[in-house]
């Protein structure tokens, strides 16, 4: 391919990515109105039309359950981590070490991959995708001014300890990406490469740093017409985020004015107010503002009836509690997840078993092949890990449906609560307890003067002895 075939097919690209990027503007300007155009909802509510990775951050920042709606799924997803299966003993060795590596300086709190991973699927989850960069000790470097240019060698590193560290780079961090223009590539139309803003700690430098794809973990959830951009996951409940914000502010202002004590005095018949400027005034005015500010709990003013006012807090639960349900069933985090009440794992009935399928088929479907997977492929090309016995390998996720011990003691204590009073309502005879718990599949009591049987027994001679216990 000649320079003006190339010039020529960059041009093409560049006019596919504005034609994308306009039927977004006009999706934009299409959303919210109503009777022919006639009735525009957004402008109505306050609501933002065209939304930027700066409003999904503000959001995530500063408002409580958007932070939620980020932060559930990705913390659930790598609660417990997966297990890779294998028949080589050497892959699995070198994949427990690589796991034990903790990546940060000394002194500091040094984290393993499973952190890493965690913060890359939040910070997808802000934007439309985020960049996990690997840093790797590399023995033969052709860029020496910038190595994460150099595209990974195949086999060129010997073992775990030649990972150096994972940085993690939102959406906003990228200042361009490069594309790969080759029809004949299979990358063809994909990233080939990354322009970074660096930052020191929260800083932000003015230093770039470009880095081959093949050098990052590129993660966006929720693709749709793009392999690259994927959807926000505060994208679809913005609106129902802003309603929320509205009536908890409005519900804050509200119960500051009704509390808010108010007074009116008016002269008593044959009475009038001393003068502005005099030391009757002032002092009438000192014992109002002491009582206002609870420094007096009583008001005494000659000549003045005063009348306090006051008012009634109204609630603000269910209006609130109506936009977090169209937020639950947006995202699917059930509201006791999402309120931060209770974890997955202690969320009651239903609810705990659908979001464990949830996240269950996010750890398949989402989290291994679009962090794991790809991981663990690159540290097998450049030599980190051994070539696993077959090719691939596997990957198996904890069953999240499974019950602790404690969680089946209690539903098999129940299951003999209820034998023993359906047997007794149709028999009216009553089981023992040991019948009850081999039905109900506990173990059985220990037989015996157990202590509880002889403090029973004890109890029971102290009332016969007792002339004032009832018979």
């Amino acid at each position: 391919m000649d320079q003006e075939q190339l010039q020529d097919l960059k041009n093409q690209m560049t006019l596919v990515v504005n034609r994308v990027l306009q039927s977004r503007i006009e999706l934009a300007r299409q959303l919210g109105y109503q009777f022919g155009g006639k009735r525009d909802i957004y402008k109505v509510a306050g609501y933002k039309r065209e939304l930027e990775f700066g409003d999904f951050d503000a959001k995530y920042r500063r408002q409580d359950i958007a932070k939620r709606v980020i932060n559930a799924p990705a913390d659930e997803t790598w609660r417990e981590t997966p297990t890779l299966e294998d028949s080589a003993k050497s892959f699995l060795d070198a994949w427990d070490q690589l796991t034990n590596v903790k990546f940060g300086s000394e002194g500091l709190d040094q984290k393993t991959i499973w952190h890493y991973f965690n913060r890359l699927d939040r910070e997808a989850g802000v934007g439309r995708y985020a960049l996990m960069v690997i840093g790797l000790k590399i023995p033969e470097i052709q860029d020496q001014q910038n190595p994460l240019l150099t595209p990974l060698q195949s086999n060129s590193l010997t073992g775990p300890d030649d990972l150096l560290y994972l940085s993690i780079y939102s959406e906003e961090d990228v200042k361009e990406i490069k594309w790969n223009s080759d029809p004949t590539s299979a990358r063809y139309n994909l990233p080939e490469s990354y322009v970074l803003k660096t930052s020191n700690h929260g800083q932000e430098s003015k230093e770039l740093l470009e880095v081959h794809w093949s050098r990052a973990i590129h993660f966006a959830e929720g693709l749709r017409r793009s392999e690259v951009y994927g959807t926000p996951r505060l994208e679809a409940v913005m609106n129902r985020l802003e309603d929320l914000e509205k009536v908890l502010a409005g519900g804050g202002e509200a119960a500051w004015q009704l509390l808010n004590k108010g007074l009116i005095g008016s002269a008593q018949e044959g009475k009038k107010l001393p003068a502005s400027d005099s030391e009757a005034f002032a002092k009438i005015e000192d014992d109002i503002q002491k009582f206002i500010h609870d420094l007096s709990k009583y008001l005494l003013v000659d000549g003045l009836d005063i009348d306090v006012q006051g008012g009634e807090m109204v609630s603000i639960n269910d209006p609130a509690m109506t936009y977090v349900s169209f937020i639950s069933a947006a995202t699917n985090i059930p509201q006791r997840v999402l309120m931060g009440s209770e974890q997955a794992k202690l969320a009651s009935g239903q609810d705990a078993v659908n979001w464990a399928k949830y996240i269950m088929t996010r750890q398949s479907n989402v989290a291994e092949p679009g962090i794991l997977r790809p991981f663990v492929n690159r540290m097998i090309y450049v030599g980190i890990l051994p070539i696993p016995s077959n090719g691939s390998f596997d990957v198996k996720w904890p069953n999240l449906l499974t019950m602790t011990e404690q969680e089946e003691a209690e539903v098999a204590n129940k299951r003999a609560t209820a034998l023993q009073k359906a047997t007794l309502a149709a028999t009216g005879v009553s089981m023992s307890e040991q019948e009850v718990r081999a039905f109900g599949g506990l173990p059985p009591e220990p037989e015996g003067d157990t202590l509880v049987n002889i403090l029973d027994q004890e109890l029971e001679e102290l009332d016969e002895d007792d002339p004032d216990s009832s018979s």
